[in-house]
């Protein structure tokens, strides 16, 4: 907010030392990472700035520019469609190699998330634009949109979308004024306390809680290392103190410790599970499809996932358009099912098909199916149903090539799915007409409202229907 601007031009002034003294001071931090027991990072704001993003407190800051009544002037890559920068990459990088301990982050972009840094490794205390959770399950939904809706109150967290467990979910922002989450910011103590190596980057240490972590590793008696171009109120607390653009100390650090900083590429992983399809309450059940194919985004720790905007389904007999997450359709075991993803495209991904060979576990599916409870109401969750089989394929997209490249995670998914091109998906049976599912509020599709279904369907209208 502009009350929480530097009140100052002393405040505001950066400073950025020589190249040579930047090399100097890299090479003591890298010496540092290596001997530290505990090595615990600090994000601000400023490790965004070069994805586009704008800061708060810069010159050209959010905050700045508001507090001087200049709100036009605020130019900024939105969030959704901004790359993870070399510093994200290079923290990636400095976890898997073992240095980093813990990620603390004061961020909302989700960039930590999106760069593939282990969520269960990171303390984003003021919440992340994509993350929406249940206060009663405490089950998080990671979204590939901005979870939060327009409100009277900016205390209203409600996002008109509901939990699995039928209660309703609410976004993960904390505004001003609010407490930050209990085990965000029990992490974030916990690990500052026990550091012996705490790095601040990017942040000018202004705010609280936030502030009072890395405050707590100096009053430790342990290193603090701070790199931001504009002083903070933790200087005096510093072991050592750089006043340097993020990415240009992430480079030489790196350099030194020599490890390669990771190229980015956007990583997701599809789940697709079969389940029964036997109503109760059907007069004729075996005049419907026999079972449900269920698709839906996950992420390596099973967080739901919703990337995905739409899917269509298709098979010698009939072609399905799914259009709410999870993605649910009722079709039988021909072979081969065709399946084409269309993204929500903040990178421009292109459609994705696969072709999913059923006949290569049709006979493990008979076997559980007839294993299985088949009183199972046909208009139940899915969620409350055990799957009869499942498969876990991984998806990179190279932002750079613009291309999809799949990887099966098991034995059976490697022998059952493939990708194919989008010519094929379209080429490989002749025409049929295309069925719209939009599942009623009813099924497992619990996670969105109406209005979400209103819009993929409007969405629809300006979509090729290639």
């Amino acid at each position: 907010m502009a009350f929480s601007a530097h009140k100052n031009k002393k405040e505001l002034e950066e400073f950025e030392i020589s190249i040579e003294e930047l090399e100097k001071q890299a090479e003591q931090l890298a010496k540092l990472i290596k001997r530290a027991k505990c090595f615990v990072v600090s994000t601000g704001a400023g490790i965004s700035t070069s994805a586009g993003i704008a800061d708060f407190r810069g010159p050209t800051g959010v905050w700045t520019l508001q507090a001087q009544g200049k709100e036009d002037m605020i130019k900024s890559t939105p969030m959704l469609s901004a790359y993870p920068t070399i510093t994200h990459m290079a923290l990636v990088a400095l976890e898997k190699a073992g240095y980093l301990k813990f990620l603390i982050s004061q961020n909302v972009d989700g960039l930590h998330r999106k760069s593939g840094f282990p969520p269960h490794k990171m303390a984003e205390l003021h919440g992340n634009t994509c993350v929406e959770y249940c206060k009663i399950c405490h089950k998080e939904y990671l979204r590939d949109f901005d979870c939060r809706r327009d409100s009277n109150s900016v205390h209203d967290h409600r996002t008109g979308r509901l939990c699995q467990c039928r209660n309703e979910l609410y976004d993960s922002i904390i505004n001003f004024g609010e407490n930050l989450p209990r085990k965000a910011l029990e992490q974030g103590f916990d690990f500052s306390t026990k550091a012996d190596l705490h790095v601040v980057l990017g942040s000018s240490l202004r705010v609280t809680p936030a502030a009072d972590m890395p405050r707590a590793t100096a009053e430790q008696g342990r290193k603090l290392v701070i790199c931001n171009l504009q002083t903070t109120p933790l200087d005096s607390n510093c072991y050592l103190r750089i006043f340097s653009r993020i990415d240009q100390l992430m480079i030489c650090v790196m350099k030194y410790l020599q490890l390669p900083i990771p190229d980015w590429f956007l990583n997701r992983r599809l789940s697709i599970s079969i389940f029964p399809n036997i109503s109760s309450s059907s007069p004729s059940p075996s005049s419907l499809p026999s079972f449900k194919y269920s698709i839906q985004g996950i992420e390596p720790d099973s967080t739901p996932a919703t990337f995905i905007r739409h899917i269509i389904f298709r098979n010698s007999i009939r072609q399905l358009r799914s259009v709410r997450d999870p993605f649910v359709v009722c079709l039988g075991l021909e072979s081969p099912l065709l399946i084409q993803l269309r993204f929500m495209r903040h990178y421009n991904e292109p459609d994705l098909s696969l072709s999913l060979n059923v006949s290569n576990f049709s006979s493990i599916i008979h076997t559980n199916n007839n294993n299985s409870d088949t009183n199972t109401n046909n208009n139940s969750d899915t969620n409350n149903t055990t799957a009869l089989f499942e498969l876990l394929v991984d998806l990179k997209f190279d932002p750079r090539e613009g291309i999809w490249t799949i990887e099966p995670i098991d034995e059976s998914a490697k022998q059952s799915i493939q990708q194919i091109s989008n010519d094929q998906f379209n080429t490989i049976f002749p025409s049929i007409q295309e069925q719209v599912v939009v599942p009623t509020q009813s099924t497992n599709n619990s996670s969105f409202n109406c209005s979400d279904t209103l819009q993929n369907l409007l969405s629809l209208l300006s979509i090729s229907k290639n």
